[in-house]
């Protein structure tokens, strides 16, 4: 994965040219993402995908007409639930359902975007960087015997390197839009994420 980040980015810097330049000089950007993101994380043999809406300010200065440095910093606004599991304690015929529920506290990164225009108003983009990740899960059972597991109630925290591409179109002269798709490879969980990016160009 780490690979095809550095391939990416790479090849895009070959590629621009310095026409965009003429039309963009350095300047800062801020604005917000709205994404679906979905949290592949289970532990002892239970897998489980959880979807988020996100909200996402975000914060970035271009600094070269093809490269820009970009921070963001989300939260949800929803909780979802896994799938039901059944289990059984020493092959018991009792067995206890259970499900969890997660929400992604908070959220920052940064990243290194590379541009490459399309058009004067249209570019495609890629970007790698790193991103810190918290979350709180929260287990729900429901006994059907005598076994009654003890109720899972904790915060956790993941990072590692993310990934992504997308288009961005210039409604004005300074306002920007965009369609973005990232992929987080973190510590013992995958994300990934769908985002519409509204930015002002300064």
């Amino acid at each position: 994965m780490q690979k095809l980040i550095y391939l990416i980015i790479t090849i895009l810097a070959v590629l621009s040219t310095s026409a965009y330049g003429q039309l963009n000089s350095k300047h800062l950007y801020s604005g917000g993402a709205v994404g679906d993101q979905t949290l592949k994380h289970g532990d002892k043999g239970f897998t489980d995908d959880y979807d988020f809406l996100v909200v996402s300010p975000i914060i970035g200065y271009q600094f070269h007409p093809n490269f820009s440095i970009e921070g963001r910093a989300g939260f949800a606004i929803d909780n979802d639930e896994s799938k039901e599991h059944f289990f059984s304690f020493d092959d018991s015929t009792d067995y206890t359902s259970f499900r969890n529920e997660a929400k992604l506290n908070s959220q920052y990164g940064v990243a290194l975007k590379a541009i490459y225009p399309l058009f004067d108003a249209v570019s495609f983009f890629a970007s790698a960087g790193y991103y810190y990740s918290s979350y709180k899960i929260r287990g729900i059972y429901d006994a059907e015997g005598i076994f009654y597991p003890p109720r899972l109630n904790a915060d956790f925290s993941e990072s590692g390197l993310a990934a992504g591409f997308g288009g961005q179109y210039f409604l004005t002269k300074n306002w920007q839009i965009a369609i973005e798709y990232q992929y987080f490879d973190q510590d013992h969980s995958e994300t990934e994420a769908i985002n519409f990016n509204i930015n002002y160009h300064f």
